[in-house]
C-alpha cells in the first residue's frame, strides 16, 4: 500500500484538486494522511466534509505551526504503507500515480533489491504538460540521489515516494525555533548511508508554484532556518568530498547563505565540516 501524506498550511481552498485526483487513481491502494500545519482557514472543515464522503481512507491531524519536516515526522508515525508519497497541499496527482509507484515497488520487490533503496523517483509537470526541472535519458536509472545528480544532470522539483520504514528509523531532523528544513537534508543523509534511488522517467506529479508558497521564499528560508541549513550543507560535502567541482559550486552557495543569514567569516569557516575545510582550505580561503 502507498501512504500519500500532504503537509497544509492555509490551504484550505487548494486541498479539494488534491482531493478529486485521488478520487480519480485507477490504483486505490493507498491512504491519505493530512497535517495541518496550524492553519487558520476553513481546512479542518473542508477535511471532515472528505472524510464525511468515505470515498477513501484519510486520517487527519492537526498540530500546531512546526514546518513541513516536522509534519512530515508526526504523519509517518501513523503511516501504514510501505512508500510514503509526498503531496503538497496545492498540487495533485496524475490519474496513474499511485499505479506507477506500486509497479517500480513491485520491480524493486521481484528482483529482491528493496532493502538497497530508499526512494522511487517520478517526475513532476506544469498543468501545461511541461516537465518541471531536468530529467534523463531512458526510462528509468537506479543509483544514489547526488550521483545521479552528478552524473545524469537530474535537477529541480521531483515526486518523492520514499519507504515509510526508513522515514521512521530516520526521521527529520528538527532545530529549535526553526521551521523549514529543505527535503533534500533527508535525501543527502540517506545517500550518504548508501542507499539507492529508483529514478523513472515518467510525471505522476501536477504543480504550480504560487506566489506565496515555500520554493517562492527559499533562500530567505535557509537562511532564516541556518541550523538546518548547516546540515544540509555538511551533509552534502562530506558526500562529494573527493569532487573538487562539486564541493566549490555548493561553498559558493553555503557562502551566499551565510552571508543572507549575517554570518561572519569567522562563524562561516567555523560552521563548515572539519573535514571539507582541512581538503579545500586554498580553495575556501580565496572566496573569503
Amino acid at each position: 500500500m502507498i501512504t500519500v501524506f500532504t503537509p497544509t498550511f492555509n490551504r484550505e481552498k487548494y486541498l479539494k484538486s488534491a482531493y478529486e485526483s485521488l478520487l480519480k487513481q485507477q490504483d486505490q491502494d493507498f491512504e491519505w494522511i493530512i497535517v495541518d500545519d496550524g492553519s487558520e482557514d476553513s481546512t479542518s472543515e473542508t477535511v471532515k466534509n472528505f472524510i464525511a464522503q468515505d470515498k477513501m481512507s484519510i486520517k487527519y491531524i492537526y498540530t500546531h505551526n512546526g514546518g513541513k519536516h516536522r509534519a512530515i515526522n508526526i504523519g509517518v508515525k501513523l503511516a501504514k504503507g510501505e512508500w510514503f508519497y509526498l503531496l503538497d497541499s496545492d498540487d495533485w496527482l496524475t490519474e496513474d500515480a499511485v499505479y506507477q509507484l506500486h509497479m517500480n515497488a513491485i520491480n524493486l520487490q521481484d528482483r529482491q533489491l528493496i532493502q538497497e533503496f530508499f526512494a522511487l523517483v517520478g517526475l513532476r509537470k506544469y498543468p501545461d504538460g511541461k516537465i518541471i526541472g531536468i530529467t534523463f535519458e531512458g526510462e528509468v536509472i537506479e543509483m544514489g540521489y547526488l550521483e545521479a545528480r552528478e552524473k545524469h544532470g537530474i535537477d529541480g522539483d521531483k515526486a518523492w515516494a520514499v519507504r515509510t520504514d526508513l522515514l521512521k528509523k530516520y526521521p527529520f531532523p528538527e532545530f529549535e525555533g526553526e521551521k523549514f528544513l529543505t527535503e533534500d537534508t533527508w535525501y543527502n543523509y540517506l545517500s550518504n548511508l548508501g542507499y539507492k534511488c529508483r529514478f523513472f522517467n515518467y510525471p505522476i506529479y501536477v504543480g504550480e508554484y504560487l506566489s506565496d508558497g515555500l520554493s517562492q521564499r527559499y533562500n530567505e528560508l535557509m537562511a532564516q532556518n541556518y541550523q538546518g541549513s548547516l546540515k544540509y550543507f555538511n551533509d552534502y560535502f562530506r558526500y562529494m568530498i573527493d569532487k573538487p567541482k562539486y564541493v566549490m559550486a555548493k561553498f559558493n552557495y553555503y557562502l551566499y547563505i551565510s552571508r543572507l543569514a549575517g554570518k561572519s567569516y569567522k562563524e562561516i569557516l567555523g560552521n563548515l565540516d572539519n573535514s571539507v575545510y582541512a581538503r579545500y582550505q586554498d580553495e575556501i580561503n580565496k572566496y573569503l
